[in-house]
């Protein structure tokens, strides 16, 4: 059995408020795993999201899934604790059933022809000039900071002329609105120059909301090969996001 609530938590993390549809779950039994990968905004962002301790299904096994917005409301009608079993035909994939005492629902797998593979990209080897501490008070000033500007699509980051990295939601140029944070930087590593990066905003919303519930997350900055990658970890879940920046 597991939580619905986690198995939800999964689903959310990697989902991006149902944009991404189409990934494949990888079980490992000897580790207690779930992981999944995936690619958004024609591979601009890739994300890494691993459930520890699942133990169902019983086996090691690839499940392609092409309606991950559908896996939610199939949960809906049931209680705390659900049971996950497959449907195969063979080495096939079918599907998997949800159930508990009073109620059944079932969520039929793809052909995992038809899933993109995503696979390892150098982004994923880029070397990190800063990190910035998510605590949760600067996750919500930043999320009260879109909801006031809620028209802008990116962000930027630079040194200001003290040294601090700062956060512009909106344009940088004069005259304009924009709303300017200054970001909490960690102990250790600091060889960004301060040069303005600039990234998109929304899919950084979707996953510090999906990620709410987590300790403080890492945000490192890479200067160089312009991406930032965002981590969370705790006793159930690891998270990793990389967004490239907008070319200039």
């Amino acid at each position: 059995m597991i939580k619905k609530d986690k198995f939800i938590e999964f689903v959310d993390k990697y989902s991006f408020n149902n944009r991404l549809h189409s990934v494949t779950w990888k079980v490992v039994t000897e580790t207690k795993t779930l992981r999944t990968r995936g690619e958004l905004d024609s591979k601009s962002l890739t994300m890494d999201v691993t459930l520890k301790g699942f133990e169902e299904f019983g086996e090691d096994v690839r499940i392609p899934i092409a309606t991950t917005p559908k896996i939610k409301p199939l949960l809906l009608p049931f209680d705390d604790e659900v049971e996950l079993k497959l449907n195969k035909m063979g080495d096939r994939i079918l599907g998997f059933s949800i159930s508990d005492a009073n109620c059944e629902s079932y969520c039929a797998a793809s052909d995992i022809s038809v899933i993109p593979p995503v696979s390892k990209s150098n982004i994923e080897n880029a070397t990190y000039s800063v990190q910035i501490d998510l605590s949760e008070d600067f996750v919500g000033r930043f999320l009260k900071a879109r909801a006031a500007l809620v028209e802008v699509d990116g962000f930027s980051i630079r040194k200001n002329k003290a040294g601090q990295v700062e956060f512009i939601l909106g344009n940088s140029i004069p005259n304009s609105n924009r709303i300017t944070l200054l970001a909490p930087i960690k102990d250790g590593v600091d060889t960004y120059n301060g040069n303005l990066i600039r990234f998109p905003i929304n899919n950084i919303i979707d996953l510090l909301k999906a990620n709410k519930e987590m300790p403080s997350g890492i945000l490192s900055l890479s200067e160089n090969n312009g991406v930032i990658k965002i981590q969370y970890s705790n006793d159930q879940f690891d998270c990793s996001y990389w967004q490239l920046a907008y070319v200039k």
